[in-house]
């Protein structure tokens, strides 16, 4: 299952649209996506799933009912700070949590909860990459919910 939520996307659309207003007419030029980041993408999924192939996964449900916490705390800390977020459970290795937007601030006025969730996140990952450019930044969470049997021990399943 997939969950994906773009707060930040939606919140930069709204204040496009005022600045326009403000403007009356000035031309905002968009700036280009970036061609090669999808190529980058797939080549790193592609590494991901075959550093899996050896073994089989079963479900943890301790893990996975950790995550489901983990999830929603990402969802409202993504729509506190208007960050897009993506939930990713349907890889067998791991789920992951993906944060983006334009810039991540986090101030003392926004209380102590928003920091903690990221620390959070960041302390309770199996692995954190951060990502980001002169226009966004991007945290992936990668949370491993499934346990990994090694090849000798055989396949239930077969």
């Amino acid at each position: 299952m997939k969950v994906v939520k773009k707060y930040y996307d939606l919140s930069q659309a709204k204040d496009e649209a005022s600045r326009r207003r403000l403007e009356e007419g000035g031309n905002f030029e968009v700036p280009e996506l970036i061609t090669g980041e999808e190529q980058v993408e797939e080549e790193i999924a592609k590494l991901i799933s075959e550093s899996g192939q050896k073994g089989y996964f079963v479900p943890d449900e301790r893990k996975k009912e950790n995550f489901g916490l983990i999830s929603r705390s990402a969802l409202l800390l993504a729509q506190y700070l208007d960050l897009n977020v993506e939930i990713d459970t349907d890889n067998k290795k791991h789920s992951t949590i993906e944060l983006s937007a334009g810039q991540i601030i986090l101030l003392k006025e926004m209380g102590k909860i928003a920091r903690d969730t990221i620390a959070m996140l960041f302390s309770t990952a199996d692995e954190a990459w951060v990502d980001g450019d002169s226009h966004s930044v991007k945290l992936t969470f990668f949370y491993e919910v499934n346990k990994n049997l090694a090849e000798a021990e055989g396949n239930p399943a077969d």
